[in-house]
């Protein structure tokens, strides 16, 4: 019962971050660009599915069961969004990240 709550747990977080990067992506991106940038980043990410379900299987092979996978996983999860919080708090961006930004949407 606590391993099918951890992956609902993990599934809604990974909605989540599905919905910034992609928000990320459509608002950083210019136009002319967003097909390759889309392009590439489902290559990345497709290939990534197999490594990571290799590695969870090592991990469950490691810990014995997949509750505790499920567990580990969740926890990392944690620290994971627990630094972006940190990092990503408004404010947390200087002078030269605006700047930057407003370079990036000058032409638009």
């Amino acid at each position: 019962m606590a391993g099918a709550a951890l992956f609902g747990l993990f599934a809604a977080a990974v909605v989540a971050v599905n919905i910034v990067l992609g928000t990320a992506r459509h608002t950083l991106v210019p136009g002319e660009l967003l097909g390759r940038v889309l392009g590439v980043w489902r290559t990345v990410v497709w290939g990534a599915i197999p490594v990571g379900a290799l590695l969870g299987g090592v991990l469950t092979h490691a810990l014995g069961s997949p509750a505790r996978t499920f567990l580990t996983s969740g926890l990392l999860l944690f620290g994971v969004a627990g630094f972006a919080f940190v990092s990503l708090r408004p404010g947390a961006f200087d002078d030269e990240s605006a700047t930057a930004l407003r370079v990036l949407h000058q032409d638009r």
